[in-house]
């Protein structure tokens, strides 16, 4: 009999399964305090199945989301996970526990006992891959919920760049967005610029030489960035992004939290969070809070009429 406590998200893209999870979710609650996520690849899945049917403290109902389950494939895990917890649980789950397993990016194994279990017991979520038409139309309505206008020939060019593969599209959209900042418009230069070269490393390349306080390389890359763009604004908000998740990412590890629980708590990659890891160990947390609070400054002086954005930025970039 299938339970509808229980669900099972499946499908290739990433970006999809997660807005259908966040949908079901608010559907249930709207306590985010109630909502656990355990990364399967550093936790048991036994200590999941053991907060599920501990009885809710202060709500009346929990959420439990399980990540990267890939005991339902044939994918071999560095940890031995007690599966036959897992599966009496399926069997006679918690009334007041809702379990959501996120089965993105996976391959399920059909032979796979576990996961013929899983499939008598939980309501099954599966994701069909979007077609070009439809990918293009909800990438243009990204632009559009932002209220930035985007030509027709950058919309065909980010496709053409990220394909099928929303979460990568997600976010080259973020980078142009933050990029746009004040014209609100993205033309096909903007997205050559951005997505042509490793726009990202290049940013995180001129932090490091801004926390070094190497003024005269930082201001070579900062200008060769802005060849040819009217308004350098959109590297300027990715700069203050970057230094605002460095400085979450070093608070975090002086708290004692490691890269699992910091890719967790900050919805990013293992990667990028090792990355973070690894650049916060390397510079002052001091530093990097100095830094942003210096860009949050420039920000409202330069939207607030007080100082001349060109100007503001080249004395920050100066350690003026």
């Amino acid at each position: 009999m299938v339970q509808d406590v229980i669900h099972l998200f499946l499908g290739k893209d990433k970006h999809i399964i997660k807005t259908k999870m966040k949908r079901l979710i608010d559907e249930i609650t709207d306590e985010e305090d109630c909502i656990t996520s355990y990364d399967l690849d550093y936790v048991n899945v036994s200590s999941a199945i053991s907060d599920a049917t501990t009885i809710p403290f202060l709500h009346k109902i929990k959420v439990i989301i399980l990540k990267n389950p890939k005991f339902l494939t044939s994918e071999k895990t560095d940890i031995s996970h007690d599966l036959d917890a897992f599966v009496r649980y399926l069997k006679r789950p918690s009334e007041t526990t809702y379990l959501i397993i996120d089965g993105s990016g996976l391959e399920m194994d059909l032979k796979n006992e576990t996961y013929r279990q899983v499939r008598n017991y939980a309501v099954i979520n599966e994701s069909k891959e979007l077609t070009e038409i439809e990918v293009k139309g909800w990438i243009r309505r990204q632009f559009d919920l932002e209220k930035v206008e985007i030509d027709d020939d950058a919309l065909h060019k980010i496709y053409d760049y990220t394909g099928n593969d929303l979460t990568r599209a997600r976010n080259e959209i973020d980078k142009l967005l933050s990029y746009a900042n004040e014209c609100k418009t993205v033309s096909m230069n903007d997205v050559k610029l951005l997505l042509s070269k490793n726009f990202e490393n290049e940013i995180f390349d001129l932090i490091g030489l801004l926390l070094k306080k190497d003024q005269e390389r930082v201001l070579s890359i900062y200008f060769e960035l802005t060849k040819g763009i009217q308004d350098p604004m959109g590297i300027i908000s990715m700069i203050s992004k970057n230094l605002r998740d460095m400085l979450m990412a070093g608070k975090l590890v002086q708290n004692g939290y490691n890269q699992g629980d910091i890719s967790t708590i900050m919805n990013i990659s293992p990667g990028r969070a090792y990355y973070l890891m690894k650049d916060v160990k390397t510079h002052p947390l001091k530093e990097i809070e100095r830094l942003v609070k210096k860009f949050a400054d420039l920000d409202f002086k330069i939207k607030s009429g007080k100082i001349d954005k060109g100007i503001g930025i080249e004395f920050i970039l100066l350690g003026k």
